[in-house]
């Protein structure tokens, strides 16, 4: 089956180019077809019958060939494509590790934490500040407590939203809640949907990023979250501190969409 999916994913990447060497290939073929018969209405010898009955046969099953691959192409994406998982024909997501690649510049201070819904702009979410350990979840030489989400904060069910910074229905974090302490391993959760989604961003601010914002789950996730989890950060390698942390939905141009801020406490004590 994957290799079945691989198959029909590149036939829908290169339907285009497909689509013009089947149309070049069957009027070719065209051509070869009608220099044939032409052939064989003033062939006077056998040898010269047979070369024109030949480029016919030949000339016939280019048409062929090539009708069936325009075929295939357009039935694969009238039919198939509209059946296929979303996720195939994103990009894949980056792997969560923040450390990997340089960071790009930081937010800049005069940033509005509360949010603005929808403003037309193209945000800088990324920080090139550089954080000692591990932000992305991965695992350290000391084992970590870990925060377990609470039972009134299920994965699905209820949502709940934050006052203020910006949260509404479509982006919010309901856990860790509003100055919220925690510590080790967070599990964040929390929903990012909107009716242009194209990615959203997990950053956090503090003593702990130089007051820059840092993407902590190492980029841009392309999948949209419905009250669940939004990534799991490793925070016991931060200073202790106020924390601001925000949730923002960008569309395909990478405009900004929504945000939701909120603070949190981090002690590792």
């Amino acid at each position: 089956m994957e290799i079945l999916n691989a198959v029909y994913v590149f036939l829908i990447q290169w339907d285009i180019p497909i689509y013009f060497l089947a149309a070049a290939g069957f009027l070719i073929n065209v051509l070869r077809l009608w220099y044939s018969r032409r052939q064989l209405k003033r062939a006077m010898f056998t040898v010269e019958q047979e070369q024109g009955r030949g480029l016919r046969t030949a000339a016939v099953g280019g048409m062929f060939l090539f009708a069936v691959m325009f075929s295939t192409v357009l039935y694969v994406n009238l039919q198939v494509a509209p059946t296929l998982p979303p996720e195939l024909l994103l990009p894949p997501t980056p792997p969560p590790n923040i450390f990997a690649t340089p960071l790009s510049s930081p937010t800049p201070e005069g940033d509005d934490l509360a949010g603005t819904v929808r403003p037309r702009v193209t945000p800088n979410l990324v920080a090139t500040a550089t954080l000692p350990g591990n932000l992305a979840g991965e695992s350290a030489e000391t084992p970590l407590p870990t925060n377990t989400r609470p039972p009134s904060v299920p994965a699905t069910g209820e949502v709940f939203i934050p006052e203020g910074g910006g949260c509404t229905p479509g982006v919010n974090i309901s856990f860790p809640r509003q100055n919220m302490t925690v510590f080790g391993t967070v599990e964040y959760i929390g929903t990012a949907v909107d009716e242009s989604f194209g990615a959203y961003e997990l950053e956090m601010r503090g003593p702990g990023t130089g007051n820059e914002w840092v993407n902590v789950i190492g980029g841009r996730s392309f999948v949209p979250v419905s009250n669940d989890v939004l990534g799991t950060v490793n925070l016991g390698v931060l200073e202790n501190g106020t924390y601001n942390v925000r949730l923002t939905i960008v569309d395909a141009d990478g405009s900004l969409n929504a945000r939701c801020t909120i603070a949190i406490e981090v002690n590792n004590e």
